[in-house]
């Protein structure tokens, strides 16, 4: 029986081949576009298969990709590439901001936090804003004191 022929090895194909991402001056210039593509993904959960993140800049300008900026918001949309009607729109929502590429290392979490919660459920929608607690007068007694005793 004669073998079949050998098959050529196939090109790795990335896994998330939509990656668009840009920047914006503030949380509030951002909140448009972040909107209008945050209902995309809502509405369009059976069409429009990828993610939507918002995050400000808290990366060194060494590894950027981009010249540095007073701007530190990011929208960025990771994961399949929509169908026509759709692409155009997630398009025209970022380039409200400047297209900019993100650091390799960003885009590598980014993708992390995908395929951890993406299979999941097949819709999520996270906010996270972190702040630092102030202390308390008894907390910050509480640390002189400690501090005091180590100095001795």
């Amino acid at each position: 029986m004669p073998r079949p022929p050998e098959q050529p090895p196939q090109p790795e194909v990335p896994l998330f081949p939509f990656l668009l991402a840009s920047r914006f001056d503030s949380r509030e210039t951002s909140q448009a576009p972040y909107d209008t593509l945050q209902a995309i993904v809502r509405e369009q959960q059976t069409i429009a298969d990828f993610s939507v993140f918002r995050l400000i800049q808290n990366w060194p300008e060494s590894i950027s990709k981009a010249p540095p900026s007073p701007k530190r918001w990011y929208v960025v949309v990771l994961g399949e590439t929509p169908p026509e009607p759709f692409f155009t729109q997630v398009r025209d929502a970022l380039h409200l901001g400047e297209p900019i590429p993100i650091p390799d290392e960003v885009t590598t979490l980014l993708v992390a936090r995908r395929m951890e919660i993406a299979p999941q459920r097949p819709y999520t929608e996270i906010h996270r804003t972190f702040t630092v607690r102030r202390k308390t007068d008894k907390e910050k007694r509480k640390q002189q004191k400690q501090s005091r005793r180590r100095n001795r």
